[in-house]
């Protein structure tokens, strides 16, 4: 059972940093727009 963590965290951080791109404007214009 040595290291579940290390995969998980990272899996958490990318949803983290998805959110975050979301809430950026210039990102959602750029992917949602035209």
């Amino acid at each position: 059972m040595g290291k579940p963590r290390g995969l998980r965290t990272a899996r958490k951080l990318k949803d983290h940093r998805r959110e975050q791109r979301w809430h950026d404007k210039d990102y959602k214009k750029s992917h949602l727009g035209t």
